[in-house]
């Protein structure tokens, strides 16, 4: 028994450690780049549920780095949040009503290839549509609860690590789609405009899945 143990902790320790090999090696692949930059900007996101309907959007932020290649390529690392508003009264069929905000932060990675209108329709500016996906590992959450009962204000917030996000959804890593567009408006200074559509469901009993519109200027170097 404590054998099996002890392979568990090693098993975990070795897939921790090979995680975060996959971020270093992305990582060094981004300064191999001569056209590298910062990446800051918000986003507005929701989940997308058979089962939970009453949901609202709740804006995210977005901060990293981002490269571009010579093969039209765009490449990026970040951290980002991800989320949505839930009526719990509502969905759970409780008397009074409730609002929970998830907010989720993510460290992801994203390729998309870039068609560049520039280069293909010869317009003054730098611009260029963007096609890939992106991959994300779960990394803490905030849970804000607030309900109103009998003129009575209840508001808690829990913070949610790695394990705990585990135990409750089951998914720790996210990935799927994302699509944009982005326009050079100086020669230091990109805007991006990006759609995400996941492709895996928080979890498997809800099938929920997250959705996200994100706009972020890049800082070139």
């Amino acid at each position: 028994m404590q054998k099996g143990k002890k392979y568990l902790i090693r098993l975990k320790e070795s897939y921790m450690n090979t995680k975060w090999v996959i971020f270093i090696i992305m990582f060094s692949m981004l300064f191999s780049a001569s056209d590298m930059g910062l990446i800051f900007g918000g986003s507005y996101n929701n989940i997308e549920s058979d089962l939970i309907k009453s949901t609202d959007n709740i804006g995210g932020f977005s901060i990293g780095l981002e490269s571009k290649f010579e093969d039209n390529v765009v490449a990026g690392l970040t951290y980002t949040s991800r989320g949505c508003q839930v009526d719990v009264g509502q969905e759970l069929g409780f008397p009074y009503h409730g609002e929970l905000d998830v907010e989720a932060n993510y460290i992801t990675t994203y390729y998309q290839y870039r068609f560049d209108f520039k280069k293909h329709f010869n317009t003054q500016r730098s611009a260029g549509f963007r096609l890939g996906g992106e991959a994300g590992y779960f990394y803490d959450a905030l849970f804000h609860y607030k309900d109103v009962t009998a003129d009575t204000l209840y508001s808690e917030t829990d913070r949610i690590d790695t394990d705990e996000w585990k135990q409750i959804f089951g998914n720790r890593w996210d990935y799927g789609f994302l699509v944009g567009f982005d326009l050079t408006i100086l020669p230091s200074l990109d805007i991006v405009v990006n759609y995400y559509y996941s492709m895996r469901d928080i979890n498997e009993v809800i099938e929920a899945r997250f959705r996200s519109y994100g706009i972020y200027g890049v800082f070139r170097l």
